[in-house]
């Protein structure tokens, strides 16, 4: 997929992160590209275009320069902000230093909030907020060497 291929199909307002089909399309129910539930995965919109699903802020990289790096960062760590100014080449080792470590360890599964740290298994919890609490007290045992 080319930088010109994407610009005939969609358009990408830096300003607002938003882009938008410049066509209308069977089976488009918006103008809005990765405007429906089902267009997003982990947080991150995700739109289908010249067949294949790509991620809105790689996809915004392509717009702007013309080619995707290997990793790009969400500077606020909002996956759903994808404005130019929000966006920004990274390394893995930068990328995983912005992540929001209260999200860490933390998935939704099955409709549950499963738990783990440091890849080990801690359990699955109904609420965000409970998964949060356990997820942070682990965390101080391991940190402290406190409880069992």
């Amino acid at each position: 997929m080319t930088q010109e291929e994407v610009k005939k199909e969609i358009h990408y307002e830096p300003l607002t992160g938003v882009f938008t089909w410049l066509s209308s399309k069977q089976g488009r129910n918006s103008k809005i590209a990765g405007a429906t539930g089902s267009d997003h995965i982990n947080g991150y919109y995700r739109i289908r275009i010249s067949g294949e699903r790509v991620a809105a802020h790689r996809l915004a990289f392509m717009y702007m320069t013309g080619s995707i790096p290997e990793y790009v960062d969400h500077i606020d760590r909002d996956a759903r902000n994808n404005r130019w100014d929000n966006l920004r080449e990274t390394t893995p080792t930068m990328n995983a230093r912005n992540r929001n470590p209260k999200n860490r360890g933390i998935r939704l599964k099955g409709g549950r909030y499963e738990v783990s740290i440091c890849r080990k298994y801690i359990g699955r919890y109904d609420t965000y907020e409970e998964a949060l609490s356990i997820r942070l007290s682990h965390e101080n045992k391991l940190r402290f060497g406190k409880g069992k």
